[in-house]
């Protein structure tokens, strides 16, 4: 069976890896190009349903890896003040290993330790434009026939199975379910990478050593949490997978801004956002305006932060999406892992599906699963974010 996976983020690839355990052919297409990913992504929480997908769907000397390149792990998550006060903490302990663990992990190292041994299952700069269904129609009810994607340079290729793994702005979705709401909520998230070289330690608050932190002033709040590799990433790669070349270049922190985007200037160039974030914290602590202003330069970049409400169900097909592509949520520490998750159910129900209507009733068991657990972290993350009650 041929599986088509529209994005090359971390969803995209893990369903890749997972397909060739199961004996089942692969192409990702992604239309950014190797150069266009070097050097992006920042330290991102993975859940225990995240873990598991992971040990399911990797051979297990990526999985140890993933484990060993992840970062040290903190204590907690914990409220400061303007002035580095702490307001309230929460402990986190770890769960029982056999049902996942909480881990942290870069993205840039995660994303190129999942793409690996899968470079010829990668169609770099090949754009999805949009897909039909030979066996009719899009509204036919005979969904069997497989999908036909036509690439944004023209060319095409047909695949039993379409997975959109493209992100909270997913043509695939837009195309499959444009029924599906998905609402900016009017917020900026800024990010930027702050490497924990021996002139910056001394600003960076205990806090954000040791797990995540959020300091929150009128109006305005910034997490902060630093990214100690627990083995260096390149030193791991040599040990366990020979020839694998990772990127990442020290250990560093990570800080957000958030904040209303109709009060944030126009220009989204990182030396501006940077300036910005510097000026909104100038009355804070000190050494939160030197941490922005230390900075990685190009590091500094603007999400739109979306939502999306819980559809009806709709009929299956040879097309489905995962991750941000089927529920863009607002971040919260929860969306990476419900991506890896779905990535990995879809690749359990499609285990044994072996001819097309075993396929489509595969495709509607895990639409079924996703529709349930993941609008339910939907409404989690609007919760953590002071959106629904």
């Amino acid at each position: 069976m041929h599986i088509v996976i529209v994005g090359a983020g971390l969803a995209g690839p893990l369903l890749a890896q997972g397909l060739h355990r199961t004996g089942h052919r692969a192409t990702i297409l992604e239309h950014r190009t190797p150069a266009d990913h070097r050097r992006t992504g920042y330290r991102i929480h993975l859940a225990p349903q995240g873990d598991l997908a992971l040990r399911s769907c990797l051979p297990p000397d990526l999985y140890e890896l993933v484990v060993l390149t992840s970062g040290v792990p903190g204590s907690g998550v914990r409220t400061l003040d303007p002035e580095l006060n702490l307001l309230d903490e929460w402990l986190v302990p770890q769960p029982d290993p056999s049902q996942g663990q909480h881990l942290t992990v870069d993205r840039q190292t995660l994303r190129e330790i999942l793409l690996a041994g899968l470079d010829d299952d990668v169609l770099d700069g090949a754009g999805f434009e949009h897909f039909r269904l030979p066996a009719g129609d899009d509204d036919s009810t005979d969904r069997a026939g497989g999908v036909e994607i036509t690439l944004t340079d023209g060319g095409t290729l047909h695949g039993d199975l379409l997975v959109g793994a493209d992100g909270a702005g997913s043509k695939v979705r837009s195309q499959l379910l444009p029924q599906l709401e998905v609402r900016d909520i009017g917020q900026l998230n800024i990010f930027g990478r702050t490497l924990l070289s021996p002139e910056v330690l001394p600003h960076v608050p205990p806090a954000a050593l040791d797990g995540f932190s959020t300091v929150v002033g009128p109006g305005r709040a910034m997490p902060l949490a630093a990214h100690r590799f627990a083995c260096p990433p390149q030193q791991a790669a040599d040990r366990i997978r020979p020839g694998l070349r990772l990127s990442a270049d020290g250990d560093y922190l990570m800080w957000v801004f958030s904040v209303p985007a109709d009060e944030v200037p126009a220009s989204r160039a990182s030396a501006d956002l940077q300036q910005y974030v510097a000026d909104q914290v100038a009355a804070w602590h000190p050494s939160l305006r030197q941490l922005v202003l230390a900075a990685e330069p190009e590091m500094t970049r603007s999400t739109v932060v979306r939502t999306s409400r819980r559809p009806e169900p709709w009929p299956s097909g040879p097309v489905t999406v995962i991750g941000d592509a089927a529920h863009p949520m607002i971040p919260a520490g929860i969306g990476a892992a419900v991506a890896l998750d779905d990535a990995a159910r879809l690749v359990a129900e499609l285990g044994a599906a072996d001819d097309h209507p075993t396929l489509i009733a595969a495709v509607a068991r895990y639409e079924e699963q996703m529709r349930g657990y993941g609008f339910d972290a939907v409404a989690q993350s609007e919760q953590v974010a002071g959106l629904s009650s």
